[in-house]
Order: structure tokens, then C-alpha cells, then sequence
């Protein structure tokens, strides 16, 4: 895991993956040419996420936006 790129998640750092390729969720819905990122954080034993799924250029137009979103989320107190 460390040499996968990283951001800041939940006010700590975090992977962020990028995948690419056909997706189908588990309710059946099929994405042809998707695109997910993905900012996953491990915390005593538990793993965070948040996820952006969607067609590759949709995503691509909100990528700032969910890295942006993934920088200001944080934990409450």
C-alpha cells in the first residue's frame, strides 16, 4: 500500500484508488466504460470509505469535487 497515491480522508491519510473498466453493482445496475475512485482509510481495525462510481467522463468532470469532498469530511467528536 505504500506506493499507492493518497489523500486526505476523514482529517488522515488515506488511499485513493483510481479503477477503470465495465462495473455492475450488486442490485444488477451495469456500467459499460466506468471509471471509481475510492478513499479507503484504515482505523482500529475498521476500513472508511467513500466512493465515486459512475460512466469514465462523468467521473473524470467530478474528480476534484470528490477529492475536495474527501479533504473536508471529518469525523464527528
Amino acid at each position: 500500500f505504500a506506493n499507492l497515491p493518497r489523500t486526505v480522508f476523514l482529517g488522515d491519510d488515506a488511499v485513493l484508488l483510481d479503477l477503470a473498466g465495465d462495473f455492475r453493482s450488486f442490485s444488477g445496475k451495469q456500467i459499460q466504460g466506468a471509471r471509481m475512485l475510492v478513499a479507503a482509510r484504515e482505523e482500529n481495525g475498521a476500513i472508511t470509505f467513500a466512493k465515486l462510481v459512475g460512466p469514465a467522463a462523468d467521473v473524470a468532470a467530478a474528480a476534484a469535487s470528490f477529492t475536495a469532498f474527501c479533504r473536508s469530511a471529518r469525523t464527528s467528536q
